[in-house]
């Protein structure tokens, strides 16, 4: 079962372009704006910072909310707020604020509404990651199941019909990594190339309509219906999530390693610094540099597509 034959995952599949496009274009720009006004190496640290603190911080009642509530809702509710952060991150980086206000003060108010950004994408991440499955098989498809359950009496063996759901969930998760990655390889480089041709207001607006655009596309997906409520305290469903983790070795050591590779990867912030003063290339530049790590994933996961990794790969 193709998920690509889905109308609403196809409509899915066009938000996490738009936003994809929206989110590191801002990134590139902003950098690019920071770093001109400081020439602060560090300042492109507290960018990081910035986004990183709140959206970590929420995370785990952000997966809760995901977990109980109507998904679509609450994804359109968090690109509202990313839209509205974008939009103070636009006026306050106009050139009529920027003759009223220092640039001390522009910068700070830079990175509150890039804190914001990162409390919209706190909630955007697993409630975006959660409701693929509802997309792709709703309710288990009531009409698809039946078909599937006609198929068990008469010539499926028993488990059969979950291992075509499985199969379809596992398609469907591949095809938007791989979307993800290729909106995050056009993204910034196009990020750098509105910046070098229209400046910063341009590219701000560009941002803006792209939220709007993906915001449109997720509204023509299905709403469905949130789950029953728990009893259990929300405290307690958060510790037993903790708790299935650690006791999951191997998606605890999954999540480790890529928590180290973030954390030893992040200097790909200082890609302006490089861009600027030893490439000299501009904001151009600085685009299609920060471009470049997805372009090698996906070159990676085209090879890992074709020859398959022998042995045991954890």
């Amino acid at each position: 079962m193709n998920p690509l034959h889905n109308g609403a995952f196809r409509y899915f599949l066009s938000m996490r372009v738009f936003i994809t496009f929206a989110f590191l274009i801002q990134y590139v720009v902003a950098g690019w704006e920071i770093y001109s006004i400081t020439k602060d190496p560090f300042s492109l640290g507290l960018i990081g910072l910035a986004e990183a603190i709140p959206a970590i911080g929420i995370a785990l009642y952000a997966g809760h909310l995901a977990d109980i509530s109507n998904k679509r809702n609450l994804l359109i509710a968090a690109l509202v707020g990313m839209f509205l952060s974008s939009l103070g991150l636009a006026i306050f980086t106009s050139d009529q604020m920027r003759s009223i206000n220092s640039d001390t003060t522009t910068v700070w108010l830079m990175y509150l509404f890039i804190f914001t950004t990162g409390l919209a994408r706190g909630f955007y991440g697993p409630t975006a990651t959660a409701i693929i499955a509802q997309i792709v098989l709703p309710h288990r498809s009531a009409k698809k199941i039946a078909a599937l359950d006609a198929l068990d009496e008469e010539d499926m063996q028993d488990g059969e019909s979950s291992r075509i759901h499985n199969q379809t969930l596992i398609k469907a998760s591949t095809t938007n990594s791989t979307v993800w990655q290729m909106s995050a390889i056009i993204g910034p480089a196009l990020g750098g190339f509105l910046y070098g041709w229209i400046g910063m207001t341009g590219s701000m607006i560009t941002v803006l309509v792209c939220i709007v655009l993906g915001i449109a596309m997720l509204s023509r997906v299905p709403s469905t219906p949130p789950q029953p409520a728990h009893d259990e305290p929300v405290l307690q469903r958060l510790k037993a999530g903790i708790r299935f983790v650690f006791d999951n070795k191997i998606i605890l050591h999954a999540l480790s390693l890529d928590m180290f590779s973030v954390l030893f990867g992040g200097a790909v912030a200082l890609l302006p610094v490089f861009a600027d003063e030893i490439l000299q290339c501009g904001p151009q530049g600085l685009g299609i540099l920060r471009a470049m790590p997805s372009l090698g994933a996906v070159v990676t996961l085209s090879y890992i597509g074709w020859k398959k990794i022998p042995g045991r790969v954890g």
